[in-house]
């Protein structure tokens, strides 16, 4: 177990976990919580769909286990509820945990080993079938530190391992786990990528980054707007301490987002991360084509 030297103890971790209509497979993501190796967390369930979620207390009866009361507002959004579960934590550090995903057992212990040092970490994401029978996507993370350039062209959020000094909250609406991620990246300049364990994301039909492309229309807007928020009005994100050539990549990658969720939708495809697998590198190189012939065109 890891002592932080600062204050001579052993730091706790909260795992944050928000829900939404999940009851019948949250325990998974809770069962994966409470195997983790770093004894000293508290896992927190925060309800988004006015469920008390009290039939969990029948199957985990651990004190690790919080559930907060549901907000007075049902669907606020991943954003708003993680705040309430930050707000209603203990924790030194945050990990973020969805309830259809899985982390195996040393994750934490991995993270926090360069967390106490850097403050934060991530481990590499991979999704698999929802069974966890077969890798669809693992997110090309080859360099040992992911600058925010690097993060704009992974085409997915991080769930990184954060130090209650660098958590800035998460915005409402669309990509809220983008800029948060994001914007730690850039207070920090790169963040440490822990390849010794993985953030395991499960495909699960229906989910809203893996329901085909009958809403890409929604999330093409959605990142319209954030551009904008970008461009003219930074305090709406909390960027008003980021430098200019940071707001620039935030641009960057959401026009990126924008670029690979055209093409998604006429592609086609069904499954967002499974067409996007293993293209993202190309896509990147044919945004940066499109943009720079923008930019002679304009």
């Amino acid at each position: 177990m890891q002592i932080d030297t600062r204050t001579k103890r052993v730091p706790r971790v909260t795992l944050l976990i928000p829900v939404f209509e999940s009851a019948t497979y949250v325990g998974d993501a809770i069962n994966a919580a409470l195997s983790q190796t770093y004894g000293h967390i508290e896992i927190i369930i925060a309800p988004d769909d006015g469920d008390t979620y009290s039939q969990l207390r029948e199957r985990f009866t651990t004190p690790q286990l919080r559930i907060i009361p549901p907000g007075v507002t049902r669907k606020t959004g991943a954003g708003p509820t993680r705040n309430r579960a930050i707000n209603a934590s203990t924790g030194e550090y945050f990990a973020m945990l969805d309830a259809d995903d899985l982390i195996p057992p040393t994750y934490i212990e991995d993270l926090m080993k360069v967390a106490l040092i850097e403050g934060a970490a991530i481990a590499p994401t991979r999704y698999t079938r929802w069974d966890v029978s077969e890798v669809v996507r693992v997110l090309p993370m080859h360099k040992a530190h992911l600058s925010l350039s690097g993060f704009a062209q992974l085409l997915a959020s991080m769930h990184p391992l954060i130090h209650r000094s660098l958590e800035t909250g998460y915005c409402a609406g669309f990509a809220e786990d983008v800029l948060h991620d994001g914007i730690a990246i850039a207070r920090l300049g790169t963040i440490r990528v822990v390849d010794s364990v993985w953030y395991s994301g499960r495909v699960r039909t229906g989910s809203e980054c893996n329901n085909g492309s009958n809403v890409e229309r929604e999330i093409q807007a959605a990142y319209r707007y954030r551009i904008e928020q970008v461009l003219q009005r930074p305090t709406e994100l909390g960027m008003q301490m980021l430098n200019r050539e940071d707001r620039k990549d935030f641009v960057d990658l959401f026009r990126f987002r924008a670029f690979v969720s055209t093409a998604f939708s006429k592609s086609g495809a069904e499954c967002y991360n499974t067409w996007v697998a293993g293209k993202e590198a190309a896509l990147w190189d044919q945004f940066s084509i499109a943009k720079r012939q923008a930019v002679l065109l304009s």
